[in-house]
């Protein structure tokens, strides 16, 4: 019995880091577009303010997979699949992260 209310515990925490790997994820593929050109120089302002939002998401992004995976490490353990999840989708955004957002 006391393992079943263990799980019902975690369960809300599970949904909760899906969600939130789920957000991250739309995050970077928003965001990856601005990320990966230059600051547009001479554009009209909607342009620069376009690409700002994007390499805005971008960093968003990196947050919270960040977030999610120690909040599943915490309240799910090291080897829950969406720890494991959440610290595969950081390990890969940090590979992408050209500019340093992660520091």
């Amino acid at each position: 019995e006391d393992s079943n209310a263990l799980k019902n515990d975690s369960k809300p925490v599970e949904e909760i880091c899906r969600a939130q790997l789920e957000a991250a994820d739309n995050l970077q593929w928003h965001g990856s577009e601005g990320h990966e050109r230059k600051r547009p120089t001479c554009c009209a302002p909607e342009i620069v303010e376009a690409w700002e939002a994007q390499c805005e998401a971008w960093r968003k992004a990196g947050a919270l997979f960040r977030e999610t995976r120690d909040r599943a490490a915490s309240k799910l353990g090291n080897e829950h699949p969406v720890t494991l999840k959440a610290a595969e989708s950081l390990a890969g955004w940090i590979l992408e992260d050209k500019d340093g957002d992660w520091n």
